[in-house]
């Protein structure tokens, strides 16, 4: 179930809209970020960037795997990865 509901998320997150995965708030977004409870794990950067949270930041399972799928996910668009910390960019790289 975890799954479907990054699906859910990512795909109105990629269209820019606002969504739930659960009613429980485990995974949502606001349109430019997702977020795994309140930790923000991914973020539309301006144009074709999307950044995405170092896995190593991932302070819970379960944010790990909302994360993990989030980058599964993203490996099948055109956005830029951007690997981010909470103190700078780590890498970059070109989906496509």
């Amino acid at each position: 179930m975890a799954r479907k509901n990054v699906t859910r998320v990512f795909d109105a997150w990629v269209a820019r809209r606002a969504a739930k995965g659960d009613s429980h708030g485990a995974i949502w977004t606001d349109g430019r970020t997702i977020y795994s409870y309140a930790m923000p794990i991914a973020v539309h950067m301006g144009g074709e960037q999307g950044g995405l949270m170092d896995p190593t930041d991932s302070p819970t399972v379960t944010t790990g795997i909302h994360r993990n799928t989030v980058a599964y996910l993203l490996a099948g668009t055109k956005l830029i990865t951007v690997i981010m910390t909470a103190r700078k960019v780590k890498e970059i790289s070109q989906h496509v």
